[in-house]
């Protein structure tokens, strides 16, 4: 039971694909505490909200909608090798004093293997401290639009070829307290037309605490959260009109609820110090809720 109450644990960082700027493409990305656990598989879905505000010269030009629904899967390949997988599907609104858009469509799938370097046990069987690496790739089978689309930031896909790599650690100070810290770099790949977002740096620390509610768990987090993303480019030069830029200092919880095999999330994030765009656009709002259902593996050759 303590592996299982700890898998949740390493759950409670876990959150769907950054975007860039105002848009669905994925950016910079982060897989929490998933690591340390190596007894469960793993299906959820995700739903991610996102409101950003524009400014045209300094004056309001619209509001984005952002809804990201998105399916996951964890498969625990070996003893300190888990692969990851996740396909997201989204909606995005612009609407504008003189008219609105909507653009719909499939996002870009993304595989991650994660690998456990190192790992201490207490002598109850919990896990004190760990350290695990990703490499992975999201793919551009998402819909994607011409670098002058002047909406292309609310896409869902690149259009590229993009690779994630990833550092995890944990410490555990005691049963019911820990932290984690994780890091994240993608390096972004050119679409057909020569466009390049830019490439993306994530920094997160968080601290977790863990509630015992007669059969059920409850978790929740607090911390720091740093995205920067660098100008895209578009045959090898920087757009200066519209980088798409960006650089968000943000104050991010959740809370978290284990029922049996069952975990509902849900997790908030604050901007403190924000600069996306050369300050053009503002996001306003940033929330996520998942539903995830562990399942126990039953052949020791995994």
């Amino acid at each position: 039971m303590k592996s299982f109450v700890f898998v949740v644990m390493l759950f409670v960082s876990m959150t769907t694909l950054s975007c860039d700027v105002c848009g669905g493409m994925s950016s910079n990305t982060n897989i929490g505490l998933f690591a340390a656990s190596t007894s469960f598989h793993q299906v959820g879905i995700r739903n991610n909200f996102r409101y950003f505000k524009t400014y045209l010269y300094g004056i309001d030009h619209s509001n984005e909608y952002v809804l990201t629904n998105e399916i996951f899967g964890r498969w625990q390949v070996a003893e300190r090798i888990q692969v990851l997988g996740s396909v997201p599907f989204q909606s995005a609104w612009q609407k504008r004093s003189l008219g609105k858009d909507f653009i719909q469509g499939l996002g870009d799938p993304s595989t991650i293997v994660n690998c456990i370097l190192s790992e201490k046990i207490d002598s109850t069987g919990m896990t004190k401290q760990f350290l695990t690496a990703g490499f992975g790739s999201k793919f551009p089978f998402g819909k994607s639009a011409l670098p002058e689309d002047e909406l292309k930031n609310l896409y869902p896909g690149t259009g590229s070829l993009d690779l994630l790599f990833l550092l995890n650690h944990l410490y555990q100070y005691s049963s019911k307290w820990g932290q984690q810290t994780e890091i994240s770099y993608v390096l972004k790949g050119q679409d057909k037309h020569e466009y390049r977002f830019g490439n993306a740096l994530l920094v997160q620390s968080q601290l977790i605490y863990r509630k015992k509610l007669d059969s059920w768990q409850l978790l929740s987090t607090i911390g720091l959260q740093y995205e920067h993303q660098a100008p895209s480019k578009l045959e090898r030069e920087v757009i200066s009109e519209n980088p798409n830029s960006s650089s968000i200092f943000s104050l991010k919880a959740s809370v978290n609820l284990l029922a049996n095999k069952w975990l509902w999330s849900f997790q908030i994030q604050k901007p403190i110090y924000q600069k996306i765009n050369l300050f053009s656009v503002e996001q306003k709002f940033y929330g996520t809720i998942g539903l995830f259902y562990f399942i126990k593996k039953t052949n020791k050759n995994e």
